[in-house]
């Protein structure tokens, strides 16, 4: 009596053999892609998609959960990226509804997909497949309980009705079994699909990359701190100015003691010119087309202290900066605040020609245009001089 194929026997006739394989939708007839199939056709013979297969068990283990037909079908057509990148992999299963083989699997299933079935049965082109199952295997229980049925029958049994109805029993329990697990799997895809419906990312690749927030405020910080700075530094400066003047007020001489206070003033008075004639020295261009001038120096050294807020260093117009000029000053202050608080002054001019000696030695720093014409009056007359002396 021919019993219902082994779908596990098809597929591999399918795969070493080339037996046609089609996925057929709902009605049984009409073909459809592999993740809307309802009904796997081999040959000639139809099987519904979730049909497990017993011979195929998660982890290879006896009594556990079965892998479907579908499933099996899929991930054969795509082994190639399950071995490379499974979650790609697993993704794609997930999205067409259907188990996700595990990749302890992978070795085992393959080397069962690509064996050739044994039996010298007809084919599945035939009337009827050999029921032997797969070689070096375990026959499933439809097998092994149609082949039971077959020997009864075999023997000459003096009850065949008994034999047909065990037959017909044994076809209906593998059926019910069938419908049972592929319904049960259907309600945990359901299920699974409804909780993984929620899921939404907190964090991606995206995200990281992009930004949201404004530091603006780093930079309003900054110049607020650089303000405060320069107002501590303009009072002081100013107290050490109102200290020097109160220092230099005379009191009222008598005129008995006018020559010799005449006399005592003068040292001190010398010696604040000295003070003063002592500050380092910053020479720049005269020339009214130099980029940098005695006009805009401050404003590109020191920048705009008394403007508000505090205008910090930056390049201004020398031609807009002589406009807005009274007259051209003869030497220009830039104070300059250190990393330990302290504050340096600075002199800055553009005639080198009144330098005295000991002036030459305070000279810090210089600002040129290049042309030889400038350095006539210097005390180094060739630019390798002087960059060699002034460092």
């Amino acid at each position: 009596m021919p019993h219902s194929p082994d779908p596990l026997t098809l597929l591999r006739q399918h795969i070493t053999e080339g037996v046609s394989l089609r996925y057929l939708g709902p009605d049984g007839q009409s073909e459809v892609a592999p993740e809307q199939a309802a009904f796997l056709a081999i040959g000639h013979y139809t099987f519904p998609a979730k049909t497990p297969l017993p011979s195929l068990t998660r982890g290879g283990q006896t009594g556990a959960e079965a892998y479907p037909l579908d499933a099996i079908t899929f991930f054969w057509t795509h082994r190639d990226q399950a071995q490379a990148a499974f979650r790609e992999y697993a993704l794609q299963c997930f999205k067409a509804n259907m188990a996700s083989v595990q990749v302890m699997d992978f070795r085992r299933i393959l080397s069962l997909l690509q064996e050739k079935p044994v039996g010298t049965g007809p084919t599945v082109d035939g009337t009827a497949v050999s029921g032997t199952g797969i070689a070096h295997s375990r026959p499933s229980a439809g097998e092994r309980m149609g082949v039971d049925s077959m020997e009864v029958m075999a023997k000459g049994s003096t009850q065949p009705d008994t034999a047909a109805s065990m037959a017909d029993s044994s076809a209906s329990h593998v059926i019910t079994s069938a419908s049972s697990t592929s319904t049960a799997m259907l309600t945990d895809i359901a299920l699974i699909s409804a909780v993984t419906s929620r899921f939404f990312p907190v964090r991606s690749r995206e995200s990281y990359l992009g930004c949201n927030k404004s530091f603006g405020h780093i930079r309003k910080r900054a110049m607020e701190a650089l303000r405060m700075q320069r107002d501590r530094v303009r009072q002081e400066v100013k107290q050490r100015e109102k200290l020097k003047t109160n220092g230099k007020a005379p009191a009222k001489p008598s005129s008995s003691s006018s020559s010799s206070t005449h006399s005592s003033r003068s040292p001190s008075s010398s010696r604040a010119n000295t003070t003063s004639q002592s500050d380092p020295i910053i020479l720049v261009p005269a020339a009214a087309t130099s980029l940098i001038n005695i006009y805009n120096v401050k404003e590109f050294l020191q920048g705009d202290d008394d403007s508000s807020p505090p205008r910090p260093p930056m390049f201004v117009d020398a031609n807009k900066m002589r406009e807005e000029s009274k007259e051209k000053p003869t030497q220009v202050t830039v104070t300059h605040v250190s990393g330990d608080g302290k504050t340096h002054r600075f002199r800055v001019i553009d005639r080198a020609d009144h330098l005295t000696s000991r002036e030459w030695n305070n000279v810090v720093a210089a600002l040129v245009t290049g042309q030889a014409w400038q350095f006539k009056m210097w005390k180094w007359k060739e630019p390798a001089e002087l960059f060699h002396n002034l460092k």
